[in-house]
């Protein structure tokens, strides 16, 4: 996470341990040390899903939505 504007620049988690809610504490501690955004790949639909919880998009792009805390 940048911690300059609070922008969360990636999750990556392993397919082994995908689907096992690593993701989603992941994205919750960085919420807790302040992140406020974060953009994700168009093409990964299972991200976008787990961020839709807690996020909402700001804009996007061909490639890219882009972010922001709900």
């Amino acid at each position: 996470m940048r911690l300059s504007d609070k922008y969360i620049q990636a999750i990556e988690v392993s397919k082994y341990y995908q689907n096992k809610g690593i993701g989603k504490m992941l994205l919750d501690e960085l919420i807790k040390m302040g992140a406020e955004r974060l953009s994700v790949n168009k093409k990964n639909q299972k991200a976008k899903n787990m961020y839709d919880k807690l996020f909402t998009v700001e804009s996007e792009d061909e490639h890219m939505y882009y972010m922001k805390l709900k």
